[in-house]
This record gives C-alpha cells, sequence and structure tokens, in this order.
C-alpha cells in the first residue's frame, strides 16, 4: 500500500503519496484548493493520461482503502502552468495564482526534506548545485561573455548559457521569466531528449543546471534551449540571439565587448506586423513559424533556423468533427452556439472596395479546446480548428446549452418531445 503524508498550504492539507519508490501528488485537493471544478480537472486528467502519467494509486486511511488520482510529481509544476485563473470560482483566484507559483515547490521541498534523503533520491525540475560545487559552474577566464542588448550573457566552464541574463536582456518581462518556460511540456520533453546518454548534474551532457547562491547564481543551459527559450520570448529576440551567436561564431564580432546587430532594418516592420497579429488573433504557434517562414520567404533571408514543426495535439474542422461524431447539427449553429459560449467571437477586417469581411477567431477560453490558423483563402483572417482529443468534452457543453436554449424557448407548460 502507498505510502501518505500530509502537507498543509494556504490552509489546504494536500497529500504527497509513494509509490512504488516514486513521488505523487493526489490530485483532488490540489484542484479544490485552487477553486476548480474538481469533475472537470478529473475528466481532463483522464483524458490526457498519456500525457500526464496520472494513476489511481491505493492508499489506507482510518476508513479503508480508497483509489486516490495522482500525478507524478515532477509533472505538477508543467500541469499548473495549463490552469487558467478565470477557471477558477472568482472568490479563489489569487489562491489559484498562489498556488501555480509556490505549490509544487513546496511539494518538492517537502519530498526531498522527509523521504528523499532515506534513500538518495530527489524530485526537482533543474540539478540544484550546492555552493561548493557552483565553482566548476562559475565563470570561466578563458569564456568571455556574450553580449546581448546590453546584457553580458554569463556562461559556466562548460559552455552553458544563463538564462536569467537572456531574460534581462528581452526585457525582463514577468510573464518570461525562465521558471515558466521551464516548467512548459514541450520544454520538458526537449530536456529529456538533450539528457538521454547524460550522467549526473555535473557532466557535460547535463543540459539544465542550477547554481544557487554567488555570484554565478541562476540556471545554466545547453545552446539548443537557448535556441527554443528566445523563440518563446518572442521572434525578434529568437533573431537577434541567432545573429549574434553567428556573428562570434564566424569571428565578426568579439564576443565580450560588441553589441549583437539590430535585425535588418527592411524586416523590422514585417516582424513587428506580425507579432501584434499573432497577439490579437491568438495564432497558434505553428501559424506564427508559418508566418515567419514567408517573411523570410519574400525578403530573401534564409530560413533554416525555424523548427521543421511545432508538436501540437492533432486538430480538425468543426464540420468534420460533428460529422465524424454522428451528429446532425450543422457547422453555423454550432459556432453560434460557441459564440453564446464565449468560446467564438467574430471579429473584422478591411475588405477590398470598402467592404468589411467577418471571420471567426477562438476567445482566450475556447483555445482550451482547440486552436487558430491562419485561414488559407485570407492569411488575414484565422481558421479556428479543434482537438480531436477533446471534441466530446465540447460537443457535451455544445448540446447542453443548445437544450437549455431550446427549453427556454417553449411556453410554460409545453412538453418536450423525446426522439428516440
Amino acid at each position: 500500500m502507498a505510502g501518505l503524508i500530509p502537507v498543509t498550504f494556504r490552509q489546504t492539507t494536500l497529500f504527497l503519496i509513494e509509490d512504488e519508490g516514486r513521488p505523487f501528488a493526489a490530485m483532488k485537493p490540489i484542484a479544490l484548493g485552487m477553486g476548480l471544478s474538481w469533475v472537470a480537472c478529473r475528466a481532463r486528467l483522464l483524458v490526457e493520461q498519456t500525457r500526464w502519467g496520472t494513476r489511481e494509486i491505493q492508499v489506507a486511511p482510518s476508513t479503508g482503502d480508497v483509489a486516490v488520482l495522482c500525478l507524478p510529481l515532477h509533472k505538477l509544476g508543467a500541469w499548473l502552468t495549463t490552469v487558467r485563473p478565470y477557471h477558477a470560482k472568482p472568490s479563489r483566484r489569487e489562491e489559484c495564482r498562489a498556488f501555480q507559483a509556490e505549490c509544487d515547490d513546496l511539494l518538492c521541498e517537502v519530498w526531498n526534506q522527509h523521504w528523499a534523503p532515506a534513500e538518495g533520491r530527489q524530485v526537482d525540475l533543474a540539478p540544484n548545485v550546492s555552493p561548493p560545487a557552483a565553482q566548476e559552474l562559475s565563470m570561466s577566464p578563458e569564456r568571455p561573455s556574450l553580449v546581448i542588448a546590453e546584457v553580458a550573457i554569463r556562461q559556466d566552464a562548460r559552455g552553458r548559457f544563463c538564462l536569467n541574463d537572456l531574460h534581462k536582456a528581452s526585457g525582463g518581462e514577468q510573464r518570461h521569466r525562465p521558471k515558466y518556460w521551464l516548467e512548459n511540456q514541450q520544454t520538458l520533453e526537449l530536456v529529456a531528449e538533450l539528457s538521454k546518454g547524460g550522467i549526473p548534474p555535473l557532466e557535460g551532457s547535463q543540459p539544465v543546471v542550477t547554481v544557487k547562491g554567488g555570484n554565478a547564481a541562476g540556471t545554466y543551459v545547453a545552446k539548443e534551449l537557448v535556441y527554443a527559450y528566445t523563440m518563446w520570448i518572442s521572434p525578434a529576440f529568437h533573431l537577434k540571439v541567432i545573429r549574434t551567436f553567428d556573428a562570434v561564431t564566424a569571428g565578426a564580432l568579439d564576443p565580450a565587448v560588441s553589441q549583437a546587430p539590430e535585425p535588418t532594418p527592411s524586416l523590422m516592420p514585417e516582424l513587428q506586423i506580425a507579432q501584434t497579429a499573432a497577439a490579437m488573433i491568438r495564432l497558434s504557434e505553428l501559424s506564427k513559424i508559418r508566418m515567419l517562414a514567408e517573411i523570410c520567404r519574400l525578403r530573401g533571408v534564409a530560413s533554416s533556423f525555424l523548427p521543421d514543426y511545432v508538436d501540437e495535439p492533432l486538430v480538425r474542422s468543426l464540420s468534420s468533427l460533428l460529422k465524424e461524431h454522428g451528429r446532425r447539427l450543422s457547422a453555423q449553429a454550432a459556432n453560434q452556439a460557441l459564440v453564446e459560449l464565449g468560446l467564438l467571437e467574430t471579429l473584422t477586417r478591411p475588405g477590398s472596395k470598402g467592404a468589411t469581411k467577418r471571420f471567426r477567431s477562438q476567445t482566450d477560453a475556447g483555445l482550451a479546446y482547440g486552436r487558430n490558423e491562419t485561414a488559407p483563402q485570407n492569411p488575414r483572417e484565422t481558421q479556428p480548428l479543434y482537438y480531436v482529443h477533446r471534441f466530446a468534452e465540447l460537443l457535451a457543453r455544445l448540446e447542453r446549452h443548445l437544450g437549455q436554449a431550446r427549453d427556454a424557448s417553449q411556453p410554460a407548460g409545453a412538453k418536450r418531445r423525446v426522439v428516440h
């Protein structure tokens, strides 16, 4: 039977569960503490079981054996970043944000202090190197810093680059903190791929190392992760970093004193427009890459640095999914219901000859069920597509909403016709 330990966080009792030598977090107390619907959270965790590695673990409280739905502790931080605070009850939204910021750190600390020492096991997002060991990670006199946006980017003795310095060079926005990027599921998978074959934290093959305390404090990552992190921040910053790296490699820049060249002036208007459009109509990561590739093509700039693909869930059009699920509901009626539910909105753009063109775009809430692609008929419009693995849940919401609308439109006392 699995071991169980209670942990108090902001007046909520959470539970760490040890099963087969691995730490897990009981998810129901976390969801309720954040003000979320446990029914919805449980359904989502079960639907995405392959992604999150959830499992039901038998524990034995005083009332008898109970099956508890749990998440591996090392994946809790990534799961917390997928929660949108407006899904929580209004009175619990501040609590929800506090859980996102601190809950996983606390549970890792409790595990490492109370259970891991006995078995020599520890859980953390990246290795935390103690101050004595940090000497090897400190600045190497033979390895001068890169300079980006007038910020020196430190390197450790193994050639890894400091994410904290890159964050500062990008403008230092709170939403771009390295902590949030490191908790991203795609980042975790990339780190795992780079870690294959690598051994302990101080080996040169370790892609992520965190130094606590001293002048060298910070998170240091391999060059591949630098590119991924800067792309996550913005395409413009990504290009600036790539150009700096390329110039230093080619010997055109002295890394210790030179400033990275600014993006080619002729590219700046397109990049600014692309960034603004992506933010306004909430384009998917894949569409952003396509926009950048098109800008490069038009300007004769090599686009080989762009990723070949983005690992995003499978999507399809609304009409094809309705047909696949055997529903006679028209796409037009479904779209109207999605608008009423706040999951879809109608946007406009200027057309030819002074006409106004209308198109649909998923709202922030709607992005939980799909993504906005650039429309094939016009790149200035979006085409909402929907996640195959979440469409059953969305369809249930649609039919529930339409049923309530039909009931409300019937005269008082009228009997609802049931079709078998």
